[in-house]
């Protein structure tokens, strides 16, 4: 299993995130998930030869299939997010203060 596991974090070197999703029983569906740490990094010059990939999959049946997830691409995707979130406050903050300082100059008049 770990075998495989590495495996799958290594497929790619660009995808850091696995997830594999299994069948356990008749309709129960598992996900599994890896995640590249850092200590895959150091395994990264190991190379599964094709046989060895073989035998993990005969021996992963169950698996139905893996998605793959770039983390990269995900953590830019939030980060535009929280990025538009934030603007939008800010634009609300900025034109409550703008009202404010407008009442303060009519008041002063």
């Amino acid at each position: 299993m770990i075998k495989a596991a590495l495996w799958f974090c290594l497929k790619g070197n660009k995808y850091s995130k696995a997830l594999a999703i299994e069948k356990k029983s008749n309709k129960e569906i598992k996900k599994r998930e890896w995640r590249d740490s850092g200590q895959t990094k150091k395994i990264e010059r190991i190379k599964i030869r094709k046989e060895e990939n073989k035998k993990i999959k005969e021996r992963e049946g169950n698996i139905l299939r893996i998605e793959w997830t770039d983390q990269q691409k995900e953590g830019r995707k939030r980060a535009e997010k929280l990025e538009r979130r934030q603007r939008g406050r800010n634009e609300s903050r900025g034109s409550a203060e703008s009202k404010r300082i407008a009442e303060k100059q009519e008041e002063e008049k």
